[in-house]
């Protein structure tokens, strides 16, 4: 498993935190779904219990089909969503 690299961490945890402060983005299930299965391919994280839950938790919610109704499509994607995302960001913290 590679290892990712300090700036590719910064950059995951830059994007989630722009994701988090436009709340549109909170939808798509899409983003986090990428992060999350970089960061389980890095052996830093591959054993981390609490991403693999969030992952599997992700991979099972529906992603919105139309980008002009994603709220009205899955709007518990934003609850959830907004809980997960700084999860994942403190996990990226600690190696930064």
């Amino acid at each position: 498993m590679a290892k990712l690299t300090i700036h590719k961490l910064d950059s995951y945890k830059r994007q989630m935190e722009a994701t988090i402060s436009n709340p549109q983005g909170l939808y798509i299930v899409s983003k986090i779904n990428v992060v999350l299965s970089d960061l389980l391919k890095d052996s830093r994280f591959s054993k981390n219990e609490q991403l693999i839950e969030i992952y599997n938790e992700v991979l099972e919610m529906k992603e919105p089909n139309n980008y002009y109704t994603y709220r009205s499509e899955y709007p518990e994607n934003f609850d959830r969503l907004q809980k997960l995302y700084p999860i994942v960001i403190d996990e990226i913290k600690m190696f930064l």
